[in-house]
């Protein structure tokens, strides 16, 4: 059997056509070089290289065994790559969060996603409060590789000291949740102007300049429309439960501003869903610790990147 470092020494020879380049480029000293090359031309049955003083160089035989040697030996480096990279994968895991209001088909289809790409990296699944990154009273994204969570038309309200904030995912568009009894349920459309002239239910506090999470609900329910007319926002959630936030909506007074699809998370007969216009859509976006950052993390990034321009 032919050793790998006999043909290791013939390769950097026949680049080298010099022992003592050859040696010092394998970090080995010229003896070994010489007698490597010297083991390989007895298995041959003949001389590989023709040495002299002054130069060295390849015989025919050397020149064809080289033509016919060197894919072969890169096709072994590149096959060796392959095996390391799919036994680290093997031994890989995601700890991967989602916002307790995402659907499961996107949840699903941003994990089938990323384990299309690396089949052997082992996923486990939490949530967190859409807000999670900004809320204290929450448990620390520390403990996670990363947090799809939403984001009020840009991705840039999720920035949060030490995290990074990754590139959108996917975006649906905005509507509204109400009551099956309050006046803008059964409505084809409704425009965010309109919500001028009715009362909406309000995450954050009253005071804006004490909430750490004030400018993430301030983008999820502004405190104006576009046009400038003042909204009516009612703070009445006392956790991060949205089953809560449902049970108010219920009620039939409070419209709760969100996105297209909510009530395929949660099902109520008592509340429905209106498509609203005028806001930017809602955005699903990855957040992570910038100090947790690892290869699976951006592996599950690059994979979902451009899952939205084929939604």
């Amino acid at each position: 059997m032919v050793e790998i470092r006999e043909v290791e020494a013939f390769l950097a020879v026949a680049d080298e056509l010099h022992f003592g380049r050859a040696a010092a480029r394998l970090h080995v000293t010229t003896t070994r070089v010489s007698q490597n090359v010297r083991s390989l031309e007895r298995r041959v049955g003949a001389p590989l290289f023709e040495r002299s003083t002054r130069r060295v160089r390849l015989t025919p035989l050397g020149e064809r065994l080289l033509a016919d040697l060197r894919p072969a030996y890169l096709n072994m480096e590149t096959a060796l790559r392959t095996a390391r990279e799919v036994a680290r994968q093997r031994s890989g895991w995601l700890r991967v969060a989602f916002a307790t209001s995402m659907s499961r088909p996107i949840c699903t289809e941003l994990i089938e996603t990323f384990q299309r790409h690396h089949p052997h990296c082992q996923v486990v699944r939490s949530v967190r409060p859409a807000w999670a990154v900004h809320d204290q009273q929450t448990p620390d994204l520390g403990n996670l590789d990363v947090f799809v969570t939403w984001a009020p038309g840009d991705p840039d309200v999720l920035r949060a000291p030490g995290c990074t904030v990754g590139p959108v995912l996917r975006s649906l568009p905005r509507a509204i949740l109400v009551g099956r009894q309050h006046p803008l349920a059964g409505r084809a459309s409704v425009d965010v102007e309109e919500l001028a002239d009715h009362p909406l239910l309000y995450a954050g506090s009253t005071e804006p300049a004490a909430d750490r999470m004030s400018r993430y609900v301030d983008a999820w329910t502004p405190p104006a429309t576009p046009q400038g007319r003042p909204l009516r926002r009612v703070r009445r959630l006392h956790d991060a439960y949205v089953e809560e936030l449902i049970a108010i909506i219920a009620e039939g007074e409070l419209v709760h501003l969100t996105f297209h699809g909510m009530t395929d998370v949660y099902q109520q007969e008592d509340i429905t869903i209106v498509p609203l216009t005028g806001m930017p859509p809602m955005i699903v976006a990855p957040v992570w610790r910038t100090a947790n950052a690892n290869p699976m993390v951006r592996a599950f990034v690059q994979a979902n990147a451009t899952l939205d321009d084929h939604a």
